[in-house]
């Protein structure tokens, strides 16, 4: 059975669902295949433009047309910062945005969260990479579930690297 994504784009939306999974039949596979093609139906020029110049931001402009499956573990990350910005937010929540990247993009993204937070966004970084804290205006130190002062976090740090000599 054949559908036509534009006679479904703009019929009741109980009436498309069903449409849609008899259409797509009984496999996830067609199924998830027919809302891929429904969901590229709704994206307009101005949307494929930002998305693009999201892309571009997070250096991944060339593989703009890859699946995930296609994309390393880095690049998959360096998309969904670039999902996460599309709405615009005036705060940012990163946990460990750096975490699966090389140090080169790794640099690029917190050059770009330095950015974002220079047009007035707040953004708050949860990360164990040591970069982050020279973009960092205030830093918390967290110690067994506390905030603690730098110095007895280093304190702790090094009672811990003697034991484990």
């Amino acid at each position: 059975m054949a559908l036509n994504i534009g006679e479904a784009a703009y019929s009741d939306p109980g009436t498309k669902r069903a449409r849609l999974h008899t259409a797509a039949g009984s496999t996830n596979e067609s199924r998830s295949a027919l809302a891929v093609a429904i969901a590229w139906a709704y994206v307009s020029e101005r949307d494929t433009r930002d998305g693009l110049a999201l892309l571009d931001r997070v250096r991944l402009s060339d593989r703009a047309y890859h699946r995930p499956t296609e994309l390393s573990g880095g690049q998959q990350q360096r998309v969904a910062i670039a999902r996460a910005l599309a709405n615009d937010p005036e705060v940012i929540l990163a946990d460990e945005p750096t975490g699966n990247l090389d140090s080169a993009s790794g640099a690029q993204i917190l050059q770009l969260l330095d950015e974002l937070h220079g047009q007035g966004r707040t953004v708050l970084v949860v990360s164990h990479d040591a970069r982050v804290s020279q973009y960092a205006t205030d830093t918390l130190h967290l110690l067994d579930g506390r905030i603690v002062d730098r110095s007895e976090y280093d304190a702790a740090l090094a009672i811990a690297s003697r034991r484990s000599l």
